[in-house]
């Protein structure tokens, strides 16, 4: 393909290619100082600990049970307030974050470590981390990413000033405003794991079909609209104004585009796996499983919840996260605090570590296409109402494919969506969608 030079921009037509446009753009995305990733991991660490699985291994005589479940929460609370600090220290508004502060945030998950870690092992000399839990394990190593970043500010290697490149494409936003947006994201990341941590809501593996479910996902939606309202009254009337910009009802093609994606996603998943089962269905003659329309009908709530959260992540954060740092950019970061609020809701007490890490992989890998296909679509239609669409179908398809479900199908519709958002940014996008500064710019945008 032909590519031509401007003003120092890199666009999908340059000479240099789209991996060196992608590689700019990985960049732009990065705070300075690599280093302050340990302690985004690190606050991750701390957040999804809680909600795994604290084993000990000694048998809790009855009456010293009570004492030990107090002392078990305290700990698990105290890594969950870790977690909540270190959000609190990179979102904060303004920069005089102190090295104490730091210390400070990371403290309550060491004493929860030791703690339950005392439990344990205390009057015993044997020490072994394994048997303990991914929970304690995730605890310990946010801990230990804290104090790696701590140790690096203490020698003046690194800087609590999160500071990402300056893109080209970015529009002007109120300082105070940028604040108060900074202070409910914070409020979004914090509470959001709180609550479902803390009450009875959906959990990893409860069987759908079942009024448990439905009440546990109209649950999800009432906390969705009262963090939609958290967020009005923190941010302001802009955000008012801009949620009911976005509130009208779109052109017909976009809603065309919003029910063709997550179909024609799920279409070409069962057009695959009918190939394949072609010739054994030929030599066996059986038939091949279609989930019917009215099985859907049980689905109903997950699109209610894909509208609030369409409300919440597209209607209301969006346009401040692309009036700051741009539209890919903009994008690629809703779509990583998308991800964090819904970690606290991916993991159960069953989990192992493997599939702790695998699973937060495949939050971002999703989190990021639903970031892009839905921020393309709301952009694009200047609406809601698609992004809504398409979401409350991805949804529904997820839990229910059109053809059987197999291992790993989860991942392959993540990939299909990652592919679609690179399709409709490459072919089909917005202007500006692609300016990403060259090279470092003194004046840098501070998180």
């Amino acid at each position: 393909m032909a590519l031509k030079r401007s003003s120092g921009l890199c666009a999908p037509t340059e000479q240099s290619g789209l991996a060196r446009c992608v590689s700019q753009f990985a960049s732009s995305v990065l705070p300075w100082d690599r280093w302050q990733l340990t302690l985004i991991a690190a606050a991750i660490c701390f957040l999804i600990g809680p909600h795994l699985g604290w084993h000990l291994q000694f048998r809790v005589p009855a009456e010293s049970l009570k004492a030990v479940r107090f002392l078990v929460g305290s700990a698990l609370t105290a890594v969950f307030v870790s977690g909540v600090g270190t959000c609190f220290i990179f979102l904060r508004p303004s920069n005089r974050s102190s090295f104490l502060s730091l210390l400070g945030a990371c403290l309550p998950a060491f004493l929860g470590i030791i703690v339950f870690a005392g439990l344990e092992y205390g009057g015993t000399s044997r020490i072994a981390l394994v048997p303990l839990g991914p929970g304690f394990h995730s605890a310990l190593a946010g801990f230990l990413l804290g104090m790696i970043f701590i140790f690096r500010v203490a020698l003046g290697q690194s800087s609590l000033s999160f500071v990402l490149p300056k893109s080209s494409a970015v529009g002007s936003i109120d300082t105070d405003l940028w604040s108060r947006v900074q202070y409910f994201i914070w409020v979004l990341i914090a509470l959001l794991p709180f609550l479902t941590w803390t009450l009875p809501f959906q959990r990893v593996g409860e069987p759908f079909f079942s009024s448990r479910f439905v009440l546990s996902s109209i649950r999800v939606s009432i906390l969705d609209i009262a963090i939609i309202l958290i967020g009005v009254w923190v941010i302001g009337k802009e955000s008012v104004s801009q949620i009911r910009k976005l509130s009208c009802w779109p052109r017909l093609q976009y809603l065309c585009f919003a029910t063709a994606i997550p179909v024609g996603v799920a279409l070409l998943i069962y057009t695959v796996q009918f190939l394949f089962a072609l010739p054994k269905l030929y030599l066996s003659g059986g038939n091949f499983r279609l989930v019917y329309f009215h099985s859907y009908l049980s689905y109903w709530p997950l699109l209610l919840i894909a509208l609030c959260e369409e409300i919440l992540f597209r209607g209301l954060l969006q346009p401040f996260f692309i009036r700051r740092y741009g539209l890919l950019r903009g994008l690629f970061l809703i779509g990583l605090v998308f991800a964090a609020s819904h970690l606290s809701t991916d993991f159960s007490v069953g989990f192992t570590d493997v599939l702790v890490v695998t699973k937060v992989a495949l939050r971002l890998v999703e989190s990021l296409g639903l970031s892009f296909v839905l921020g393309w679509l709301v952009v694009r239609a200047k609406s809601i109402v698609p992004a809504a669409i398409a979401h409350g179908l991805f949804n529904v398809l997820g839990f229910a494919p059109l053809g059987p479900a197999f291992p790993g199908i989860g991942p392959v519709i993540d990939i299909l969506w990652v592919l679609t958002a690179c399709v409709l940014f490459y072919w089909f996008s917005p202007n500006d969608a692609w300016r990403v500064r060259r090279a470092p710019d003194p004046s840098d945008e501070d998180l």
